[in-house]
């Protein structure tokens, strides 16, 4: 066959992980994900600091960071480093995680992913 690859695991077996696991599920396939630097880490906080502010005094949504869950397919579960879901949209938001693509996403990328 001519490189067939089929999809090894689904949201079942991600929630089966230990929670803080260093996974995310893209295309069915587990990938680790080393933590960021801390270069990274200030960053994201720079951002989500300022977003968080701007969004909660204009009353617009909610501003999370990572790690929280995207489940956007029965294969595909991602934990981007900041998310917006405005405050028409926040059923999306469950108890383990968000189900459905937030209105916004940051993702910092590092050299190694750039």
């Amino acid at each position: 066959m001519l490189g067939i690859k089929e999809k090894t695991h689904t949201i079942k077996d991600y929630k089966l992980l230990p929670e803080g696991s260093p996974y995310q599920l893209i295309e069915g396939e587990l990938i680790i994900v080393p933590a960021p630097t801390p270069f990274h880490q200030i960053i994201s906080a720079n951002i989500f600091e300022r977003f968080r502010r701007f969004v909660i005094e204009k009353g617009r949504g909610i501003v999370l960071y990572s790690p929280i869950d995207i489940y956007l397919s029965e294969e595909n579960v991602y934990q981007p480093d900041i998310v917006y879901i405005s405050k028409q949209r926040q059923e999306i938001i469950k108890e383990d995680g968000i189900y459905g693509a937030p209105d916004l996403v940051v993702e910092i990328l590092s050299p190694s992913t750039a």
